[in-house]
Formats: C-alpha cells, structure tokens, sequence
C-alpha cells in the first residue's frame, strides 16, 4: 500500500508534467484545475477536493520531502497495521488535515484575508507519524 500511495502521487506530478504545468511552481489556477483544496470550492460543489489534494503536491521539492517520509513511516506503518489499516489512516488522517485547512480558511475570511490553496500528503504522513509514536509510547508504557 505504501509503494501504490508513491507510485498515485508520483504519477499525478508525472501527468502534470506531461501536459505542461510547471512541476516547480505550479500556478494556483493549475493546482486548483489539478485539485487542491480550496474553501470556496470544497465547501461547495467539490467536496473531492478534500481527498485528492492529498495526491497534489505543490512543486517538486514539496512531492519529493513528502515520499520521503511517505516511504519511511509507511514502511513501517504497514508492516505494524497492516495495508488497508495504513490507507485507511492515510484517508482519515489527510480529510483531518484538510478540514483544518477549511477551518483556517473561514478564520481567514474573518480577518478580511483571502483562503489558501492546500495541497500535498502531509496531513496523511503525520496522522501516520502520530500513529507509530502512540504506538510506540504504548508498548514501553506497557513493559514498564
């Protein structure tokens, strides 16, 4: 399940590449055309949004960072889990991040600021961090 959310995120900046958006710096029309979240949109008619912005990354540093901890935690994350487990924590832990995201973007209206454009796996990644942390914590709490 790791090497399959890689080989999703690493396609889609190679599909990116392909039909000429700039993979560096993406403009926020191509990240918007490509998915990401953003609060007029995925509170309206484009609640996907929330789901595949995690697959978008903005710009090559940004995808590779991200499948760097993607690989390492997942690899891990799996074997502990197990493979539906560590989708389904990458799934939730993403939607979380990404309602965050929501939220402070209503915040920002607030304030006379304009929302931002969210993409990347992060939010799946950390929800997958905090799991092998807690985990962690729990087996030496329990050997205590």
């Amino acid at each position: 399940m790791t090497l399959l959310l890689l080989a999703v995120c690493v396609g889609v900046w190679l599909l990116q590449l392909i039909v000429g958006v700039d993979v560096t710096h993406p403009s926020n029309q191509a990240l918007l055309t490509w998915g990401a979240n953003f609060l007029p949109y995925s509170i309206g008619d484009a609640p996907w949004r929330m789901v595949s912005s995690l697959f978008l990354h903005i710009g090559l540093l940004h995808l590779m960072f991200n499948m760097f901890a993607l690989y390492y935690f997942g690899q891990v994350a799996e074997r502990m889990f197990g493979s539906v487990n560590l989708l389904l924590l990458f799934i939730l832990s993403g939607l979380g991040g990404n309602l965050l995201n929501l939220a402070l973007g209503w915040q920002a209206l607030a304030l006379d600021e304009l929302p931002v454009i969210s993409a990347g796996a992060s939010g799946g990644i950390m929800g997958i961090g905090i799991a092998l942390l807690v985990t962690a914590l729990d087996r030496k709490s329990t050997r205590l």
